[in-house]
Order: C-alpha cells, then sequence, then structure tokens
C-alpha cells in the first residue's frame, strides 16, 4: 500500500504558482499541471474549475480551497492543496511514495538522507528564487498539519513530521526532543530532523 509525503510549506506571501511548477524539482521529475480547481470546504462542495493558473489568489482571498492536480512520469500520483489564513498561506505538496519504498519511513535514514538533502537544497533555491517569506516548512509520512498563527501551537498540535524547518532564531529545543537541530544555510533557517541513531 502506498503512503503520501507532505511537504507543507507556511508563507506570508502567495507563491507563484507557474514559477514554481516550471522550477527545479518539477523539472527533475517531469511534473506538469493537470488542472486546477477550487471548492468550498474540505467536504469537496462546489467544485469549479481554475483556469488561468495566474487567478488562482483571487480564489484564496474569497475563501475557498485550492487543489492543484499535477501528474508526472516518474511519481504515481502527487498534487498541491492551497488555502489562505487571515494573515498566511498553506500549500500543502503530496506525492505518492510507490515506487519509493525507503520514503515511507518515518525518520531519516541512511536509505532516505539523500532526499531529504535534495529536498532542503531545492527547497532553498525555490525560496531564495521566489522570494518566499517562509515561516515554517514540515514534512512527514500521512503528516497531519494543524495549522495555528503560533509555531508552537502548529507543532504541538501536527502529527507524524519527520522535518521542521522554521526560520533562524525560532527555537524549538523544548519541543522536539527527539529531534536532531541543524542549520540550513540553503534557506537561512533551522532544520529539526528525527533520525534513525
Amino acid at each position: 500500500m502506498a503512503i503520501t509525503l507532505d511537504i507543507n510549506l507556511i508563507s506570508e506571501n502567495l507563491i507563484d504558482l507557474k514559477d514554481l511548477i516550471e522550477y527545479g524539482f518539477c523539472k527533475k521529475f517531469d511534473i506538469k499541471l493537470e488542472d486546477m480547481i477550487y471548492m468550498d470546504n474540505w467536504n469537496w462542495e462546489n467544485i469549479r474549475f481554475i483556469y488561468d493558473i495566474a487567478n488562482y489568489g483571487k480564489v484564496l482571498e474569497k475563501g475557498k480551497i485550492v487543489v492543484v492536480n499535477l501528474k508526472s512520469n516518474k511519481l504515481k500520483d502527487l498534487g498541491i492543496y492551497i488555502v489562505k489564513t487571515e494573515k498566511e498561506y498553506v500549500y500543502n505538496l503530496w506525492i505518492n511514495t510507490e515506487g519509493y519504498p525507503e520514503l515511507d519511513a518515518d525518520v531519516i535514514s541512511f536509505d532516505n538522507e539523500r532526499f531529504y538533502k535534495k529536498t532542503y537544497y531545492t527547497l532553498g533555491e525555490i525560496i531564495k528564487k521566489l522570494k518566499i517569506k517562509l515561516k515554517t516548512v514540515s514534512i512527514g509520512m500521512e503528516a497531519e498539519l494543524e495549522y495555528d498563527e503560533n509555531i508552537y501551537k502548529i507543532i504541538e498540535r501536527s502529527d507524524n513530521m519527520v522535518v521542521w524547518i522554521v526560520e533562524d532564531g525560532v527555537n524549538l529545543d523544548h519541543m522536539l526532543h527527539n529531534y536532531i537541530k541543524s542549520k540550513a544555510e540553503e534557506m537561512d533557517a533551522v532544520i529539526y530532523e528525527r533520525r534513525i541513531n
């Protein structure tokens, strides 16, 4: 059974999706936009198509949830869910890990460490290129991100995260006891990883 890998990003600014899809990671995995829809709620009510990728920000401003369906020859299934809160944007990139068994793990190990390092590097490039005002990134398997304006409450309420990346200066040592802390030079941030000892 395949599991989804979730990469969640909370940003103060709207990300240019066209640039994001045409950049690095997406090129490597031959990821293309299939379609975009929006809906009223997580019950998938009142689904409508978005025909111009540049208009997705206007839809978010109306309190809708945006679903970006992507396709790839190298990944079985993937997409992005986007929600706007009062002050921030929450992006959830989910990837079906079928064909990549090393990613079906709730810790970083020798087998999947290379993937995580490449992900950090790519995120750093994307954050700089697209001028993303990052609050946090989390990565996990079948992860549940519970949004709050307070980063500490997000971490406390969220489940199944293997990685937390936060702005440099935010200290989570007291909350993430089972994680190893390191500096992410590529994004001017701090990384907390759950690793095999």
